[in-house]
């Protein structure tokens, strides 16, 4: 998988956090791991402010394989796309992403 953009700051994301031991023997381990993956380029988008946040958050449609996985991961950082908390998500961010962005791979899915 390619990071694009955000690369850089994958460096963060440790062995540790894609062991296997941590992961649920009832789902398949390629999946648990995309979703890591989703969720950490979730958070980085929300702890980064301006346009590094935009470019983040707009990153994280490349590394979210799904609908399902992305709107998971913007439930756990709604800071990503700018809501205090999850009370502030309408559920339209998905749409509003894919419009502004339709060349994203979590769109074509």
């Amino acid at each position: 998988m390619v990071f694009g953009i955000g690369a850089g700051l994958w460096a963060g994301l440790s062995e540790s956090q894609n062991s296997p031991s941590q992961l649920d023997s009832n789902i398949p381990q390629e999946d648990q791991l995309a979703t890591t993956h989703c969720e950490v380029a979730m958070q980085l988008a929300s702890e980064a402010v301006g346009d590094e946040g935009e470019m983040l958050l707009k990153e994280t449609g490349n590394v979210c394989g799904s609908k399902r996985e992305w709107d998971a991961a913007l439930r756990k950082f709604p800071r990503a796309i700018g809501g205090a908390s999850v009370d502030y998500l309408d559920g339209t961010e998905f749409d509003l992403v894919c419009r502004t962005y339709p060349e994203l791979t979590m769109c074509s899915n």
